[in-house]
């Protein structure tokens, strides 16, 4: 009777633990989108960020993105390096990948260029396709949102 019992406390054991890890394996699938999202927004940011400081030190952007890249990346004439680790981190063959492992699109734009994410669906030019203007447009959306 013993032995039954014990049996029956590691059956329930095994069971609690597989239904926990299939719980948490749904939720990863389901939060991982949003978490990536979040991720891309931010690195669209530091980009952006990158790029003001150098056009505030130098009036002007190189022409294209691998010039622009370069620049940012240290090759400009003060050797300045204005790319933080985490973007450094996100280039693959000279190119910054989003947080879906895509690779951002580069756009000519004034005041200035900007960079594209494909979105979560990993296809260019989708209503889910991210850049600043997204994180923009989310702000708003939040300050005019109830209770503020």
């Amino acid at each position: 009777m013993h032995r039954e019992i014990k049996q029956a406390v590691i059956g329930v054991l095994l069971a609690g633990m597989v239904i926990a890890t299939a719980a948490l394996l749904l939720f990863t699938l389901a939060v991982q989108p949003q978490l990536r999202t979040v991720r891309t927004l931010r690195l669209l940011h530091d980009l952006e960020k990158a790029v003001v400081a150098y056009w505030s030190d130098h009036g002007t952007l190189p022409r294209s993105e691998t010039e622009l890249l370069a620049a940012l990346r240290g090759e400009n004439p003060e050797t300045t390096y204005y790319l933080a680790a985490d973007i450094e981190a996100r280039i693959r063959g000279g190119v910054p990948h989003d947080f879906f492992e895509s690779p951002l699109r580069y756009r000519q734009s004034q005041p200035l260029p900007q960079f594209i994410s494909a979105g979560p669906d990993r296809e260019q030019g989708t209503d889910d396709d991210l850049t600043t203007q997204t994180i923009t447009a989310l702000l708003r959306t939040h300050e005019h949102s109830p209770g503020r």
